[in-house]
């Protein structure tokens, strides 16, 4: 099986990377890799990311620059020389992901091709709970998303289906 690579870009946000990274260590395929590519965050930032490193289920490891404007292409392609993947899936640090996420990566995986993909924005005020609560919404059922989209708490429901 070949490994994926996830490079996750994080500036200054440890509560909504940390929430990101959570759900990528819920992955059903666990046979990929995290890179956080930090745009250069605070020490106390960088200090918190070695701490998730340490307690991490799956081979992860950061990469960082100094804090010198947002150099976000930058940091990735660091990144990416870190890589071992054979396939590369970036992600931001505040993207959570269900857990099928790396399976259905593999399974679209072919050479010559890039898998793009879409994500549902939440409102302020609902992220906030999210990050307040550390709740799991990546383990939530389709019909909360149904609901949550109703409530006008998310953009868009299709993409989830």
């Amino acid at each position: 099986m070949q490994l994926i690579s996830v490079i996750l870009t994080s500036y200054n946000w440890s509560e909504a990377l940390e929430l990101s990274i959570k759900s990528l260590w819920s992955q059903h395929d666990k046979d990929f890799e995290i890179i956080i590519a930090d745009d250069g965050s605070t020490e106390q930032v960088l200090k918190y990311i070695y701490d998730l490193i340490a307690k991490s289920p799956i081979p992860m490891q950061l990469v960082t620059q100094s804090d010198k404007g947002f150099r976000a292409a930058k940091i990735r392609n660091k990144a990416i020389a870190l890589s071992k993947g054979d396939h590369l899936v970036f992600l931001d640090g505040d993207c959570i992901v269900f857990p099928d996420f790396i399976s259905e990566h593999r399974s679209l995986a072919e050479e010559d091709f890039f898998v793009v993909g879409n994500r549902v924005l939440l409102d302020d005020n609902f992220s906030q709970q999210v990050i307040n609560s550390k709740l799991a919404i990546h383990q939530c059922s389709i019909g909360y998303f149904f609901w949550l989209r109703v409530s006008g708490r998310i953009n868009r429901f299709h993409t989830l289906l």
